[in-house]
């Protein structure tokens, strides 16, 4: 409780409650001559223990965002977050997010804690962050053919042609020559791919720099080709596809 004196020498009494605001005004008497009612900005409720959510995969040298969620009352002011990255560093922040950057590879064991005034803090449990080196940007190589390309309705044969590739109307040759920005030295494995035209089914059929295809005009059905390459880096890449149209396949015929 506390007292004041009036400009008429009249002394009021304030009783405080326990959030230390005064809401009882008394006189001499200890008759009540003023009661202040504050608003309930919140229902009190407690704070709840904070679970993190981020984005995955985490790389080395690359900004992650953390994002904490807790159950913070309406109102609640001086909220902080309290963060230990595992990695010797920590950081305190008022806001709900936070943006962190790991700087060597490997598993960290991540908490956010938070607090406000009035409030029991809670620390999140214990949450492991696994960074790993960037993956190197992706290549792009294309192939060119030289055989046969399509064989028309009317017996027409259409073919490719590519340097340093030589072949005629009973098959198909196909070769990587060029991978933008990088050197044919460097490729260290050859994945050549085979569907049916007007599909995605792509089955492997070859792992050396060149493919040959024999052609049938009777029984070769309408396909395409393209490559998949990786490099001595780790970087991977798929090239275009070329594809191979027969006009003359031997199409199934339906049962009377």
């Amino acid at each position: 409780m506390t007292a004041e004196t009036g400009m008429g020498g009249t002394a009021r009494y304030f009783e405080y409650d326990p959030y230390g605001r005064p809401y009882l005004v008394k006189d001499v008497e200890n008759n009540i001559v003023e009661m202040k009612v504050y608003r309930q900005v919140h229902n009190w409720q407690d704070l709840t223990t904070p679970t993190v959510a981020w984005s995955t995969p985490v790389y080395k040298d690359v900004s992650t965002t953390f994002t904490p969620t807790s159950s913070i009352p309406y109102g609640t002011q001086g909220v902080l977050y309290t963060w230990t990255w595992g990695d010797g560093s920590t950081e305190t922040s008022t806001s709900s997010t936070k943006a962190h950057t790991y700087t060597t590879t490997g598993n960290f064991t991540m908490t956010c804690k938070i607090e406000a005034p009035g409030f029991t803090s809670l620390t999140s449990s214990n949450y492991t962050v696994s960074v790993s080196n960037q993956p190197p940007p992706p290549v792009y190589p294309t192939i060119c053919a030289a055989g046969i390309a399509e064989l028309t309705s009317s017996n027409e044969c259409i073919q490719y042609s590519c340097s340093g590739l030589s072949a005629n109307c009973s098959q198909t040759k196909f070769k990587l020559v060029s991978i933008d920005g990088e050197s044919l030295n460097d490729v260290e494995a050859w994945i050549w791919e085979k569907a049916p035209i007007g599909t995605e089914s792509w089955t492997t059929v070859g792992y050396t720099d060149q493919l040959t295809i024999s052609f049938n005009q009777s029984t070769t059905e309408s396909y395409k080709v393209r490559i998949r390459i990786a490099m001595v880096s780790g970087a991977w890449g798929t090239s275009n596809s070329l594809t191979v149209l027969n006009n003359l396949a031997s199409k199934p015929q339906p049962k009377p």
